[in-house]
């Protein structure tokens, strides 16, 4: 019995000693692998960095950006054309202000530097014998015939020449303005509180021979809408009152403080007004009307708004009466 007990410990020592250097044998094996991985992993990082260096053998330092230390403290990028310089973001400002083709097509055609606008008044379907308003109109501070300041085109075309029509001419102290107002008339000027136009009111209803018609109130309801070209926009304005009136003497003065002034002279008014002065201006222009489109349609006049006034003589030749057609802008 002894004997087999010592056979059997034998056996177990022999298996527990193979085990162990079947284990040892398996240690060595998984070593080697994992120092081969790590060897294939150094291998290819090494050819990664020599890749990295190649690419940038301009760049003996390649860093992250493509920056050096020096570069990094300093706060700037080596290649500006690589790295963008971002710049603070501006508003662009409005185009300075130009003049339209087609003012400078008229302007060109006539050769007269002082066209500054172009009058139109559309005809209406129900009055095809209408003579429509389409003329160019002129400023100067030259004298005319009799000497009177601005009066240079009472009595003179386009080209200069004697003529009895004469020409369309805006007061000579008013301002047409420069620019357009969608801008602020940014790089120019705002044009006057009010734009005085004369015209004489001929027999065959050239120039301001239609005026008159304007009397009539349905006829002014069908004719509201007068458009002007300055040099630098088209504008639309549109009529509220027509009034008759007389060329006054100095003797006649005005009173400020009266809203119906019988020595009202509409036309000493033109250029930028003071809100007093718009005020009477205002209140006297629609207390004389004897036709008020306001009554029709509201029409919203304040203090600041742009308006257009059209004055021609009305009543027996070299009489002293006028007439008068008041327009306010608005956005069509």
């Amino acid at each position: 019995m002894k004997s087999n007990d010592r056979s059997d410990k034998n056996r177990i020592a022999v298996y527990a000693g193979l085990t162990v250097a079947c284990l040892a044998v398996l240690t060595l094996i998984l070593f080697g692998i994992v120092r081969l991985m790590r060897s294939a992993k150094s291998d290819a990082d090494d050819q990664r960095t020599r890749e990295l260096m190649e690419s940038n053998e301009d760049h003996p330092i390649a860093t992250i950006g493509h920056e050096t230390i020096e570069e990094l403290e300093a706060g700037r990028t080596k290649d500006p054309e690589t790295t963008p310089e971002i710049l603070p973001t501006e508003t662009p400002e409005p185009e300075m202000p130009v003049v339209t083709e087609k003012m400078a097509g008229i302007i060109s055609a006539w050769n007269n530097e002082d066209i500054v606008g172009w009058l139109h008044i559309q005809n209406s379907q129900s009055d095809q014998n209408m003579n429509g308003i389409s003329y160019a109109v002129t400023q100067t501070d030259k004298p005319g015939t009799g000497g009177e300041i601005g009066e240079y085109y009472l009595k003179r075309g386009l080209d200069g020449e004697y003529s009895d029509r004469g020409s369309l001419f805006l007061d000579y102290r008013a301002n047409s303005g420069v620019g357009v107002r969608e801008n602020g008339y940014w790089g120019g000027n705002a044009p006057s509180d009010i734009l005085l136009i004369y015209g004489h009111n001929m027999g065959d209803e050239s120039m301001f021979g239609t005026l008159k018609r304007y009397l009539n109130t349905e006829f002014a309801w069908n004719h509201r809408f007068i458009e002007y070209d300055s040099l630098y926009e088209h504008r639309i304005y549109q009529v509220i009152s027509v009034f008759r009136s007389n060329v006054m003497t100095s003797a006649e003065v005005m009173d400020y403080s009266d809203p119906k002034d019988p020595n009202f002279k509409y036309y000493q008014f033109t250029n930028y007004l003071t809100e007093g002065e718009f005020d009477y201006w205002y209140a006297n222009v629609m207390s004389h009307s004897e036709v008020n489109l306001q009554k029709y349609e509201s029409i919203e006049a304040h203090y600041g708004d742009e308006f257009l006034v059209l004055s021609t003589c009305h009543g027996p030749i070299n009489g002293t009466g006028l007439l008068c057609v008041v327009a306010v802008r608005v956005e069509r």
